[in-house]
């Protein structure tokens, strides 16, 4: 390849140095409306800025002698105590070998009252899952993760009882109400 340039090439580069020469100079005259405003923007009255605000003194809250102390190990091993003796007894009794219903898949909070069906005598409560699919549950089924078993449909909800772990390692009943929901 030659080192020399060809008159063509030497003409398109001063072309092209000659269109940017006058794109720059035609741009100088356009910051003639932001110096303007600038110097508007400089004489305007300048607001005073707030002090900054004064913090009250922190006041500690001191509490009363006569209560137990929130840490107590004696304290807490008594209720620890309390509590193991309570529920030793009151554990009821969960079946492994029943089967498990296809509501006990989903949360309790996860599941929405809808509405009731009654035929006869017998009311079955309509639940709505979180896919949108609606199920039928009597008095006696299971639903949610804890095993809750209904004990009562009425038009506003649907009662039943959970068992829980407790503190102890050991067992309660809780009661819990699944009510319905407004659409």
């Amino acid at each position: 390849m030659s080192k020399k340039m060809s008159a063509g090439a030497k003409g398109t580069g001063l072309l092209i140095c000659l269109a940017v020469a006058a794109s720059l100079a035609g741009c100088a005259g356009e910051m003639d409306d932001l110096v303007q405003y600038v110097a508007t923007t400089k004489q305007q009255a300048k607001s005073p800025i707030e002090p900054i605000p004064t913090l009250r003194e922190y006041e500690p809250y001191s509490y009363p002698e006569h209560l137990r102390q929130p840490f107590d190990q004696e304290a807490l091993a008594s209720l620890l105590a309390s509590r193991a003796a309570a529920t030793v007894v009151d554990i009821p009794a969960l079946d492994p070998g029943r089967p498990i219903e296809f509501l006990e898949a989903f949360p309790l909070d996860a599941l929405r009252m809808v509405g009731t069906l009654k035929q006869g005598d017998r009311v079955w409560g309509l639940i709505r899952i979180p896919d949108g699919a609606i199920h039928r549950v009597l008095v006696g089924d299971y639903m949610g993760q804890n095993y809750g078993q209904i004990t009562a449909i009425t038009e506003t909800g649907i009662d039943l009882i959970e068992v829980i772990p407790d503190i102890t390692a050991g067992y309660r009943e809780r009661p819990m109400t699944v009510a319905l929901q407004a659409e």
